[in-house]
This record gives C-alpha cells, structure tokens and sequence, in this order.
C-alpha cells in the first residue's frame, strides 16, 4: 500500500482496478513504469502522482533496486509538503 501510495497518491487501488486510475484531473491514467539512465548522485525513483508514473533508474543489481524501492516506502506520507 504504501508504495502505491509513493507512485499514485493514494494508498487503495481503485474499484475496478489499476486499469480505473485516474490523473491529475479526472481522466484514466493506466500506471506506467518508466526506465531512465542510472546517475549515481540522483539513483532514488521518481514518483509523478498526477501521471501515476514512476522512473526507475536502470539499477546495477537488484539489491540495490530493492534498497532504493523500499526507502522510498518508508516515507511518512501522513505529513504532506508543509513548511515548518
């Protein structure tokens, strides 16, 4: 769940499924995974929650991949974007 969450902004599948996602503004948009060169000081995914979309670099190895999925899963999504 909450790596749905880091990739769609929402932590349940819609009913119907992923195929009933919806974009920024309403519309279907299908969840995509998007494969983007590997840069060792930017290596984390990427996340775009209006496109439900994430970039994955193309990582070394698996564990690495696995490290860096989980990270991002570890976030504390409660919060939001405030400013303190």
């Amino acid at each position: 769940a909450k790596f749905l969450q880091f990739v769609t902004g929402t932590s349940q599948v819609p009913i119907g499924g992923f195929k009933n996602l919806q974009g920024r503004y309403g519309q279907i948009q299908s969840f995509t995974v998007n494969v983007i060169s590997y840069n060792k000081q930017d290596k984390f995914p990427k996340a775009h929650t209006c496109f439900n979309r994430i970039d994955l670099p193309k990582y070394r190895n698996y564990a690495e991949m696995a490290e860096l999925m989980m990270a991002c899963t570890r976030v504390d999504f409660s919060v939001g974007f405030g400013t303190q």
